[in-house]
């Protein structure tokens, strides 16, 4: 478990150097803003669904321009964005 403003040093050190040892890291939340910075930062892969707390939004911006069409996802919908391909893609759960 981690919040804005601590992390523990193993999920720090998985975030940090996984991807170079071919790890993979999945996390959630239901409040972007409380995630740790360091982790939003790390991000590859965004999945939202309908974020409308305008400083949740805020927090993904920097990281996910179009966090925005999450407003208008309905249950089980998604709003998926790849930082590193730019692949942007709406889904559904179920």
């Amino acid at each position: 478990m981690c919040d804005a403003m601590s992390m523990p040093p193993e999920l720090e050190n998985v975030a940090r150097t996984g991807r170079v040892e071919g790890l993979g890291l999945l996390t959630a939340t239901h409040s972007p803003r409380d995630y740790h910075r360091d982790l939003r930062r790390l991000v590859t892969e965004w999945v939202c669904f309908n974020m409308v707390e305008p400083k949740d939004l805020e927090a993904v911006r920097p990281y996910y321009s179009g966090v925005d069409k999450s407003r208008s996802c309905r249950m089980a919908r998604l709003s998926r964005n790849n930082r590193e391909s730019g692949a942007e893609l709406a889904g559904r759960v179920f």
